[in-house]
């Protein structure tokens, strides 16, 4: 029994490490969900961004499930994007996919929202990705610190090639 506890508490313990150490699962520069919007109801999302940064937003209704009835399917949704201070950036009413860009002026949290008001029946399917793009001039691209001469990149130098 005590062996057990020990067991149980070492466990534990390794859990709680790991959980403190993930990231925020959204608070990358690339995202994509795919979500289930219930009739009459409105699911939203925020994104974090920088004053400079682009922020597209792609999204597209996969199906609209009316349960086991066999009927034409509307894949459609309402789309609306709000700046960190919560003026309206973007609406899309009754649309089955789009791509938006948005140069963002402020800095803050974006939300987006996916709307399935008018919808009485149907449960939508949204696929959606999110990008954070740096245009910047001030971007410090990373690559341009290594060396890529043929010798590292292919491991071999032009003197064993020729020996081969």
């Amino acid at each position: 029994m005590f062996l057990t506890t020990i067991h149980f508490c070492c466990w534990l313990s390794l859990l709680l490490l790991c959980a403190g150490e993930q990231k925020y699962p959204y608070d990358g520069p690339e995202n994509e969900l795919t979500i289930h919007v219930t009739p009459g109801s409105t699911e939203c999302f925020y994104q974090k961004a920088k004053s400079q940064q682009t922020l597209e937003i792609e999204y597209q209704v996969i199906d609209a499930n009316f349960g086991d009835v066999n009927i034409n399917q509307e894949l459609d949704i309402n789309f609306q994007l709000f700046s960190p201070n919560g003026k309206e950036l973007i609406s899309d009413f009754k649309q089955s996919d789009a791509n938006h860009r948005h140069e963002v002026k402020e800095d803050g949290d974006f939300k987006l929202c996916f709307d399935n008001r008018h919808s009485h029946f149907s449960t939508k399917t949204v696929y959606f990705e999110v990008f954070v793009d740096s245009d910047s001039d001030d971007y410090d691209d990373k690559w341009d610190d290594y060396d890529f001469s043929p010798e590292l990149l292919y491991n071999d130098t032009m003197d064993q090639i020729k020996c081969s």
